[in-house]
């Protein structure tokens, strides 16, 4: 947070929660029930209608990368803090499920990750119109 913090603005964090077995976050022996997502903006924020900050997944998509979240979600998410012809960056791009739901709601959208192998599926996973 604090690297994103030098040129982003921290803005909230949305709770999510699943049906299911909660997963293991090995370092600290935690079984994780909950995940958060953070909110951070670049310059003023806009005011935007208005959003709740408990997001509630009911399936788990893990086709493209184990850590993968359901596109729905993250579709909601890009929708509700972004407009089209925004940029929208995802610094842990996984299963590029952000840059699928940016180019399904007409964002431009810049995604990494420091696995090169998740970065070739998920252009894989863009050219193929795969969802």
């Amino acid at each position: 947070m604090d690297l994103l913090r030098e040129h982003l603005t921290y803005r909230w964090i949305v709770g999510t929660t699943w049906n299911g077995p909660a997963t293991l976050f090995h370092p600290l022996n935690v079984l994780a029930a909950w995940k958060p997502i953070l909110v951070f903006s670049k310059g003023a924020w806009v005011k935007r209608r208005r959003w709740v900050d408990k997001s509630r997944v009911d399936s788990k998509e893990k086709d493209w990368h184990k850590h993968q979240e359901p596109l729905a979600e993250v579709e909601w998410m890009v929708d509700h803090f972004s407009e089209p012809g925004e940029l929208v960056v995802d610094t842990c791009g996984g299963g590029f499920t952000t840059a699928v739901a940016c180019r399904n709601l007409q964002r431009r959208c810049i995604t990494c990750d420091v696995d090169k192998t998740a970065v070739d599926k998920g252009r894989l996973r863009l050219l193929s119109g795969n969802v």
